[in-house]
Parts: C-alpha cells; structure tokens; sequence
C-alpha cells in the first residue's frame, strides 16, 4: 500500500467560533431583533443564550435553542414564532449596525484567547493557512483585519 505524502500541508480555520467570539454580537442581535418582533426584552441572559452554543450550526440554531431552552426552564414562548422572519430581521439589524457603527459591531466580535499566539507560531510553519467560513467574506476581512495579531 502505498502512502501519498502532500508536499504542502494545508490548515484551514474556521472564523466564527474558532478564531472570531461573535457570540456577543449573536445575542445582541437576538435581543434587538426579539424586542422588535415582540416588544418584549429577550428572556434569556447572555449565559443562558451562551450555553447552547456548542449546538449552534447556523443563525437561526440560536432561535430555536432559545425557544426550546425557554420551553425546558418554563419560561413563556410566543405563540407564533416564525424562525425565517426573525432570521431576515437578525441579518437586517446586524446589517444596520455594520452600517452605522462599524467599530461598535466589530468591537462585538473578538479573537479567542491564544489565537494571535496560535497564529504567530503557524506564520512560522511551512504550512498554508488559510480561513474558511460561513460568514459573508467581506465581515470575516473586517473583522479579521481589526485584530491585533504578533
């Protein structure tokens, strides 16, 4: 059997949730969008809203965790609760404050403790790094671009 060998090795990481803490900035929107949607604050704190991240695939995860979440703590639901809406209300706010307050969302989303580190010592490596995500690339730049790395 034959083993093949790259002759370049190639790390790929991801942004949100690996490099990128956008959880903040997730709850924030979530809880604009809420209060739009139901005049009502958000009835989840940051560590409730934090817990189920680990589950967390994509935007509209965080309102079905929080609904199931507040469903399993007895908290009151809505009666109607239309994920899709809520979604494109999420992604408008978020839209907004990237907009009007660039450096308030980007200060919304930081690098995880150790990654300028992490990064530094790969930067030293033969390797090709490269960053590979979900999130429209011109945030991930922005957001990126705005860290202090070594």
């Amino acid at each position: 059997m034959d083993i093949l060998i790259p002759r370049r090795i190639g790390i790929a990481l991801d942004c949100d949730g690996t490099l990128l803490d956008t959880n903040r900035e997730c709850y924030k929107r979530t809880c604009e969008a809420w209060a739009k949607i139901y005049g009502a604050e958000f009835p989840l704190n940051y560590e409730q809203f934090y817990s189920f991240r680990p589950k967390v695939k994509k935007a509209q995860d965080y309102f079905n965790f929080s609904v199931d979440f507040m469903k399993e703590k007895g908290v009151a639901t809505p009666e109607k609760f239309d994920v899709e809406a809520f979604t494109k209300l999420f992604y408008d706010l978020r839209k907004e404050k990237q907009a009007y307050d660039e450096a308030g969302w980007l200060a919304e989303n930081t690098l995880y403790e150790g990654v300028p580190e992490m990064m530094a010592q790969l930067e030293q490596t033969p390797w090709d790094v490269f960053v590979t995500t979900s999130k429209d690339s011109a945030s991930s730049v922005s957001c990126l671009k705005t860290q202090e790395f070594p």
